[in-house]
């Protein structure tokens, strides 16, 4: 099936590389060391004077560092076939993946884990998430066992924003985040349909100026939860897979919690560990 980003890209060759290169900020001259081949050959290509091939797209898009995904769409936007699959997580050639992940997960109890693919939905997650949910949200709050939509789901009413003591700057953290993946070219496009929504509303720059207003100077900024018997504060990791050779495990991110303080420790060993 034809994506809006690959309808974009066919016959964009020249126009794409430009723009790449200079989101990398990089001259011609830059560009075309890196990828062993004269400025004036750089040129060509994005005013269209020169056609690329296949191995040349290649080289470009290593040399200018970029992922899978959009390798793939500068081979489309050249005229050539995508390099790199897109394989779905539940596909038989990712067992071996989904055995690693869950793996990682349940040993992560009594701690929530989850993993979220490239469009920020949560794909995947541990027991001890569960019970945290169970105990935030409001009943039937979470759509099922799927994928859940985390995007939309910090920004509901009456879900995390009413139950995350210092939303304004955990949500702030999370666009920033979400700005180094889409300026790094590793945000999916539905990423970047989110953050252009939400970066030109009100309703973010109060989140903004809120968020400021919490004390500084701590090492990590943690999520707060309010729990029934008190709060609750997490900070995270997040791994990612370190030979990927497929766009979907390239996207994937492994988001594992701790505890920030030995209050929330205690009380997250009470209230999480139980099965």
């Amino acid at each position: 099936m034809t994506t809006t980003g690959q309808v974009q890209a066919q016959g964009n060759f020249g126009r794409l590389l430009r723009d790449w290169r200079g989101a990398k900020r990089l001259s011609q001259l830059e560009l075309g060391l890196e990828a062993n081949v004269s400025a004036r050959h750089i040129s060509f290509l994005e005013t269209g004077r020169a056609q690329p091939s296949r191995e040349m797209v290649l080289i470009l898009g290593r040399s200018l560092d970029l992922p899978m995904r959009e390798q793939n769409l500068l081979l489309l936007a050249a005229g050539f076939a995508g390099r790199f699959t897109e394989s779905a997580l539940d596909a038989p050639a990712l067992e071996q993946t989904r055995r690693a992940l869950r793996f990682m997960l349940d040993k992560h109890e009594p701690w929530p884990a989850m993993v979220l693919d490239g469009r920020w939905h949560m794909v995947m997650r541990n027991a001890a998430t569960d019970r945290l949910l169970a105990l935030i949200l409001p009943p039937g709050a979470m759509a099922g066992d799927g994928p859940q939509d985390m995007l939309q789901f910090m920004l509901t009413p009456g879900l995390l924003a009413s139950v995350v003591e210092n939303w304004e700057e955990v949500m702030a953290e999370s666009v920033a985040r979400l700005r180094r993946e889409r300026d790094a070219g590793s945000a999916h496009p539905d990423v970047d349909a989110f953050l252009a929504e939400i970066e030109t509303g009100a309703d973010y720059r109060r989140v903004v100026a809120r968020s400021r207003e919490h004390a500084a100077g701590a090492p990590l900024v943690p999520v707060v939860f309010r729990v029934p018997d008190g709060r609750l504060a997490f900070f995270s990791t997040i791994a990612t897979f370190g030979t990927p050779q497929d766009v979907t495990l390239q996207e994937l991110k492994i988001e594992c919690f701790y505890p920030a303080d030995e209050a929330s420790e205690a009380a997250a060993r009470r209230l999480l560990a139980a099965a």
